[in-house]
């Protein structure tokens, strides 16, 4: 028991300053290394991840492992879309480096906007009008709080029914934005009901910016009659829907230019066969 006692107290007496400053040591090389993971992430990131630059040392390394996590879904996601869209490499870096800056000088999400550009992208396969225009889908979604996806997606709907160029987008959304705010319509809203609105507008004409303005004001019109926006988007659709139909069905004076002689049946009535000789002798 006695000597159980004394190998203690030898254990105890040792100097622990050599482990000390052994781990002393140890945990400077792990900061030193998250230090450079650190920065080879913000680096290869070019400084999108803004929160890589608040990570220190060992206590770090799990927001060094979810960053680089964050990095290889946006780069998987990216790479789906350049396969899909048949772009060459340097296409894809170049539209990598677009996408960063743009999120950086507009204070987006990359992943946010990535997710926008996909939208827009799977809606028109125009990747060229989704570069044209990311700047402008970065700065309306900044500027009133949408979502980056139902920005894109309104876009894509100006685009395939109203025929607005990407490069005019940041024209077409100054004009909803304006209308909203001397409306009751605002932009927000006004993105969730453009995909349900223009495919009807477009039929009677009136497209590209232009029309985006005849049709917007008109929502702002009706939203006065209405409890919400989305419900006068809905009495419009029903008011062009009747505007529609009884065009369709409304039909010319017969004297004008369609003689009554033309509504007739061209086939004329079967003459009655006389008898035949035979018959006649009989």
């Amino acid at each position: 028991m006695a000597q159980g006692t004394r190998l203690s107290q030898v254990r105890l007496g040792v100097d622990p300053r050599p482990l000390d400053r052994g781990l002393v040591t140890a945990r400077g090389k792990l900061q030193k290394w998250g230090a450079q993971v650190r920065g080879d992430l913000s680096r290869a990131m070019r400084g999108a991840f803004g929160g890589l630059t608040s990570i220190a040392g060992f206590a770090g390394l799990a927001g060094i492992s979810i960053a680089a996590k964050q990095v290889f879904e946006f780069e998987k996601r990216l790479t789906r879309l350049g396969i899909a869209a048949r772009l060459p490499t340097g296409e894809m870096a170049l539209l990598r480096r677009q996408i960063m800056e743009t999120a950086v000088a507009m204070a987006q999400d990359p992943d946010e906007l990535l997710l926008g550009i996909e939208k827009f992208v799977s809606l028109t396969g125009d990747v060229a009008g989704a570069r044209d225009a990311m700047a402008s889908f970065a700065k309306v979604a900044t500027a009133t709080g949408s979502s980056v996806e139902d920005i894109t997606t309104s876009a894509a709907a100006m685009s395939q029914n109203m025929h607005i160029a990407g490069g005019e987008m940041e024209q077409a959304f100054s004009i909803l934005l304006t209308q909203g705010k001397e409306g009751a319509v605002e932009l927000r809203d006004m993105a969730q009901l453009l995909a349900g609105l223009t495919p009807q507008f477009a039929q009677f004409g009136k497209t590209g910016t232009a029309g985006l303005a005849d049709m917007g004001a008109m929502l702002q019109v009706m939203r006065r009659g209405f409890g919400t926006s989305s419900e006068a988007a809905t009495g419009l659709q029903a008011l062009m829907t009747a505007v529609a139909k009884n065009a369709g069905t409304t039909r010319r004076p017969a004297s004008a230019d369609r003689p009554i002689s033309t509504c007739a049946s061209s086939r004329r009535p079967r003459a009655r066969r006389g008898k035949s000789e035979t018959q006649k002798a009989r």
